[in-house]
């Protein structure tokens, strides 16, 4: 377990030692794991969370069993179908009391989701049924072991659809809990940005003329955002580029050539906002996503002495 998730310990219950077993399966930037086990409590201290990527969530989907999740201020209980949403950067502990449990667990880049803070951060308060928008993610998550597919670019893709049906069920249930005004419009504008994240004549003006208001309103829709129109245009292109330089297929294409699909020229600019936001250099990232296995798909038994 330390191995798998850096730095994670368990600890069994009514029990000699902690025993379980974990399937893992790489889809591009989604690592899933499938794992069964004994009674057990898992945790991973502040101390070893501060050594892991802050960009980096996890998602534990219960499948059999039940179990109570903690971190932070938020603690609530996870039944089979239900999944909850944390930060890998912070501590926290889950604890599996029943003889018989399984579970999913997926690690993903909480930038790839393109989500607000504001929807992640409700996202982690709370136990999330896999029941209306979720049903399709369970079925993914719980199939990922049975992939017979070797296309490390086919696995790539396949990962960007498990990264989009999150992302759609907990845009989902947030909507049904918060209903902010003008959601349906701010969702049409940004469904117009990644629409159009590929043409050069995108902008807080092109957008306000196609949804028929002013600039000033388009600022006005997102302006608890911070950042802006234009800097949620940047973020959008560079996630594409760090998506592109994950992909397989795009593997013999040069790092500028791909930066100016997304109409960043700037090279300085985009080293620079690149390793500010993911933490290395875009040849850095393409390199270790290159070089990381396409599949592990391995199976392991995991046995910890108590204590």
């Amino acid at each position: 377990m330390s191995h798998l998730f850096m730095g994670l310990t368990s600890r069994p219950i009514h029990a000699e030692m902690s025993v379980g077993h974990v399937e893992q399966t790489r889809l591009g930037m989604v690592d899933v794991f499938a794992l069964t086990g004994n009674p057990q409590q898992v945790s991973r201290s502040a101390a070893a969370s501060r050594k892991l990527p802050a960009d980096l969530v996890k998602v534990v989907l219960m499948t059999e069993g039940e179990a109570n999740f903690c971190q932070g201020g938020a603690e609530f209980p996870l039944r089979a179908g239900e999944f909850a949403v944390y930060q890998v950067s912070r501590s926290y502990r889950l604890t599996m009391p029943h003889a018989r449990w399984r579970g999913v667990v997926m690690t993903l880049p909480s930038t790839a989701l393109g989500l607000s803070s504001d929807i992640l951060h409700r996202a982690r308060q709370r136990a999330h049924c896999v029941d209306g928008t979720g049903q399709p993610l369970q079925a993914v998550l719980e199939g990922a072991s049975s992939l017979r597919t070797s296309s490390p670019s086919a696995r790539h893709r396949i990962g960007l659809a498990v990264i989009g049906l999150l992302a759609a069920t907990l845009v989902d249930v947030d909507d049904a809990l918060v209903q902010p005004p003008n959601l349906a419009l701010r969702y049409a504008v940004l469904d117009s940005i990644k629409t159009h994240l590929s043409d050069p004549d995108l902008s807080t003006a092109s957008l306000a003329r196609d949804h028929q208001m002013s600039p000033r309103t388009l600022q006005r829709l997102f302006e608890n955002e911070g950042r802006g129109v234009e800097g949620m245009i940047r973020d959008l292109r560079l996630e594409a580029v760090r998506q592109d330089l994950a992909d397989p297929a795009m593997s013999g294409r040069a790092i500028a050539d791909i930066a100016a699909r997304w109409h960043i020229s700037d090279a300085s600019w985009l080293s620079r906002a690149f390793r500010d936001r993911y933490g290395v250099s875009p040849s850095r990232y393409r390199h270790s996503a290159s070089t990381s296995p396409a599949s592990v798909d391995s199976a392991v038994t995991v046995d910890t002495p108590r204590g």
